[in-house]
Formats: C-alpha cells, sequence, structure tokens
C-alpha cells in the first residue's frame, strides 16, 4: 500500500523437493495484541513437506539472515493446507493433511502436531479453517450443509486438553440463500458444495463465506453481514487489517 518493498531470498533446501509449502509474515507485536506492527521488526515464516516430514524456518528482519532448518516426523502422504495459519500467542498453526494440524511455536521453535476431533475429518472434509477464537486460543471454523460450526479446545486443570463444539449458527436462516436456484444457476454450480468456507479475519470475529449467490461477510458477535462480491468461483479468501496507525492532531 506504501509501495515499500523487502526482497528476501529463500535457501534452496527450503525450495529443493518441496511437495507442499505454506508461509506466513507477520510482526512479534501483533501475537501480544499491541504494538505499532508498521514500525515494528516483522518475522518470516516458512513450512514445508518433504519425504514424511514438515519442516520449518523463520526470517528475522532484525538479524537479515534464516535461522536452523527444524523438522518432525508427520504421516505420509502428507498435505499442507493452502491457507493462512492461525496466530494463537507465540504459535502458528495450519491443517495438515485432513486430519490433523500443525503447531509451530516460533519463540521457542518447537513444531508438533495437534491431533482434531476424530469426526471433523468425515463431516466437514476440506471445508474447514483453523482460527484463533477470542479469548477462547486456537480454534476450528467449518460448515456442514447450511450450518456453521465453532470448535474450540479447552485445556483442564492436568494440562490435557479436548475439543468441544462450541457453537452451531444456521446459515440457511441468516443469509438470503436461494432454497430452489435457477435452471442456468444450477447448470454453473453442477458439483458446487451450497457453502464454503473462505477465510477468517485474524481474531477469528469475521467470517467470509462463499455461497451460490456470491460471498458473504459475516460478524460472529453481532451475526451482521454483508455481500461483498457476486463470484462464485473465488475459493480462498485472505482478509487483512490494516496496521496504519495516524500521528496525532
Amino acid at each position: 500500500m506504501t509501495g515499500e518493498r523487502c526482497c528476501i531470498t529463500v535457501p534452496n533446501p527450503m525450495q529443493a523437493g518441496a511437495s507442499d509449502h505454506n508461509a506466513a509474515v507477520f510482526s512479534p507485536a501483533s501475537s501480544g495484541g499491541g504494538g505499532d506492527c508498521h514500525s515494528s521488526p516483522f518475522l518470516v515464516v516458512v513450512v514445508f513437506t518433504s519425504h514424511g516430514r514438515v519442516f520449518a524456518c523463520v526470517y528475522s528482519s532484525q538479524t537479515s539472515v534464516w535461522g536452523e532448518v527444524i523438522s518432525t516426523p508427520a504421516p505420509s502422504p502428507c498435505e499442507l493446507c493452502e491457507d493462512s495459519p492461525a496466530l494463537v500467542g507465540e504459535a502458528l498453526y495450519w491443517l495438515l493433511d485432513g486430519n490433523r494440524i500443525l503447531e509451530f511455536k516460533f519463540g521457542s521453535q518447537i513444531l508438533a502436531l495437534v491431533e482434531r476431533p476424530p469426526e471433523t475429518h468425515a463431516i466437514y472434509k476440506w471445508n474447514i479453517r483453523v482460527a484463533r477464537l477470542g479469548d477462547y486460543g486456537l480454534g476450528l471454523a467449518a460448515v456442514k450443509d447450511f450450518s456453521l460450526h465453532l470448535w474450540v479446545q479447552e485445556v483442564a486443570d492436568d494440562g490435557a486438553s479436548k475439543w468441544v463444539l462450541h457453537r452451531e449458527i444456521g446459515l440457511d436462516t441468516l443469509l438470503p440463500l436461494p432454497t430452489a436456484p435457477s435452471l442456468e444457476a444450477g447448470r454453473r454450480l453442477v458439483g458446487m458444495t451450497p457453502v464454503w468456507i473462505s477465510g477468517l479475519s485474524e481474531d477469528g470475529n469475521v467470517v467470509f463465506l462463499r455461497t451460490t449467490v456470491g460471498i458473504f461477510l459475516v460478524w460472529l458477535e453481532t451475526m451482521k453481514f454483508k455481500k461483498v462480491s457476486d463470484t462464485l468461483l473465488m475459493k480462498t479468501v485472505y482478509p487483512y487489517a490494516s496496521c496504519y496507525v495516524p500521528d496525532a492532531i
């Protein structure tokens, strides 16, 4: 938006032989919910899969160098989701192979796999996103037919965690969705999922949903919505929030 650019060379070991890859750029200040991210240093995290393992590496704008490549075993074949990761505290989370979540704690350089609720793979397939859901921390947002499901990870006093279905939202009563699409629309929408979750805001309060009549933005706290596009071909939305802090007058 300002025209300022910073070109970073990705080392060859992170490119050669990688099956799937993903990346995130963010300010460490944003992980704590404070600070001016425009003037803060930033980190770039690259994750990729290769030969039954998942790898991660961090670039720091303060040092202008990449850290060590770390890895952990992963089930094979291993598919890394193309969507943006969720930033929760000092960890990033990606969906992995449909059944697991990749966790990377960039502060302590720990890479691990987190199990998803077993039933979510069969119910949602890939119609699901990992998210930061307010005070609950790590969560999942998914769509089944015309319902939006929000899962949260609860941690007990002994440290054990479990997934709980926290909220279910009926989208057919909220959004102006047609119950009987026209013949012309039906021809164009053969094989299309009626409601597809296309993206979430960083704080997990706003969700973008692709439907048979266009893309809607829904505020989960107020349940207000707005149609933002008529396109039916956009699978993924990458929402962003401005980091600009205006000077005091």
